[in-house]
């Protein structure tokens, strides 16, 4: 065996030892890259709770006024009296009910006194009594609504007696003076009174001629026999005398009604015609369903613009006394007090800019006054789901979901109408709606 050289050993021992270092590196090396795969990152991620409320995320319910606007309204025009005049029935002697007589054609306006229509020979007058008549109304009758008449005949110039109520000599007279500025004479009485009256002057007459064949008081009616004729045939012939039918007499209101359609002249009424002419008048009325807070801006006497919704053309008018909203008679067509209440506006030209009945209009307020405080909240407060709009109000407890209906909007706030349950002061949630647990 060859011996190895002592200078060859010495030159392997320095090469096994670069190995070893270099294979210890690379071990290190890798330990190092198995750690930082290995081990999680110190970077936390982002939280998916939302954060806790703090003032920058409440707002508070505040009254305020929204902007600078002026007040505004929105309803539906109503007219305080509709007015429809009955076709009259026939009675003998008249067989057939021909339109003779029609002064006033559409458009025109019946005041008081005027003849709306006559129907085969007889009138129906326009007569502003508060309410209409209901009765006949003759001689020896008493109550309210004579005094009405007696009134209405007065406000003509007609009747100059006190408003007692009752139907005596005077309102007779100013009731024949009524149809002789018409142009008719008074109403024929039925068969029954004329064929009573006529029973009573027969029977007067039998006496006058039984005391003037009488002979030395032989023959002569007793004294309680004439006494009692005559009372008879006084009684008769204020029954058979001057009277007034409610079927010629139509109500109007005090300022009178406009024609808005009438049967024309000639025409024979058919056995189921109900009316011969429909008449509209009396203050135009504003049906509002909204908050009594906004209502109260609309004071009487105030003066308005009106204007049908989408129509740039506006009719000054003034606010009248809420009892004239109310006043209206339902059964004729006029206004009722609905939950949003109403408000009477007297808006002379309505009829000429095409405000007519049941149109949607706007009323603002005109007279300079301020806008009322609302109750208020800003826009990003409110939500809305499938349950409707709401708004997340703040407490010790958490927030809890709160119905709201909405008003006007302005400047990135929202006016809350009446019936929130949110009082000024409170706080309310801005931003992503958060609901506490049992709170919906």
């Amino acid at each position: 065996m060859r011996r190895a050289s002592p200078t060859h050993a010495r030159s392997e021992r320095p090469r096994a030892g670069a190995w070893w270092v270099a294979t210890a590196l690379a071990a290190a090396v890798a330990a190092v890259l198995v750690v930082a795969l290995l081990t999680p990152t110190t970077r936390s991620a982002p939280s998916k709770r939302e954060p806790e409320p703090t003032a920058a995320t409440r707002a508070v319910v505040e009254r305020r006024a929204l902007g600078g606007e002026a007040p505004t309204l929105r309803g539906t025009v109503r007219l305080a009296s509709r007015i429809s005049v009955p076709a009259p029935a026939a009675a003998p002697p008249i067989e057939r009910l021909v339109v003779t007589d029609a002064p006033a054609d559409v458009g025109t306006v019946v005041s008081s006194g005027n003849v709306v229509i006559g129907i085969s020979g007889r009138p129906i007058i326009a007569l502003a009594t508060e309410v209409p008549l209901y009765r006949p109304l003759r001689a020896g009758d008493t109550g309210e609504d004579v005094r009405q008449l007696q009134a209405a005949l007065a406000e003509l110039g007609l009747y100059t007696g006190d408003l007692d109520g009752l139907f005596g000599p005077l309102t007779a007279d100013a009731v024949a003076a009524l149809y002789a500025q018409a142009g008719y004479e008074t109403a024929p009485p039925d068969a029954q009174r004329t064929a009573a009256l006529q029973q009573a002057e027969d029977r007067w007459a039998s006496l006058q001629a039984a005391q003037d064949a009488a002979e030395d008081g032989v023959g002569e009616p007793s004294a309680a026999d004439v006494t009692q004729a005559q009372r008879a045939l006084v009684r008769a012939r204020d029954e058979a005398g001057v009277w007034l039918p409610p079927a010629e007499i139509a109500h109007v209101p005090g300022e009178g009604a406009m024609v808005t359609s009438i049967t024309e002249l000639g025409a024979v009424l058919t056995p189921d015609q109900a009316t011969v002419a429909e008449l509209v008048g009396g203050t135009p009325l504003l049906t509002v369903s909204g908050p009594a807070a906004r209502r109260d801006a609309f004071e009487p006497g105030a003066a308005v613009e009106v204007r049908v919704v989408g129509s740039d053309d506006a009719v000054p008018g003034t606010i009248l006394p809420t009892a004239s909203a109310l006043a209206s008679d339902p059964g004729a067509g006029g206004a009722t007090a609905d939950p949003g209440g109403a408000v009477a506006i007297a808006a002379p030209g309505a009829a000429e800019a095409g405000i007519a009945d049941g149109a949607r209009v706007v009323v603002t307020l005109t007279g300079g006054r301020a806008p009322a405080p609302r109750l208020v909240v800003p826009l990003d407060a409110v939500h809305e789901d499938q349950d409707g709009k709401y708004v997340m109000a703040a407490g010790e407890e958490g927030a809890r979901r709160v119905a709201v209906e909405l008003g006007e909007r302005r400047d990135g706030y929202v006016e809350l109408l009446a019936g929130a349950l949110l009082d000024e002061g409170d706080e309310v949630m801005v931003g992503p709606a958060t609901v506490s647990p049992g709170t919906r």
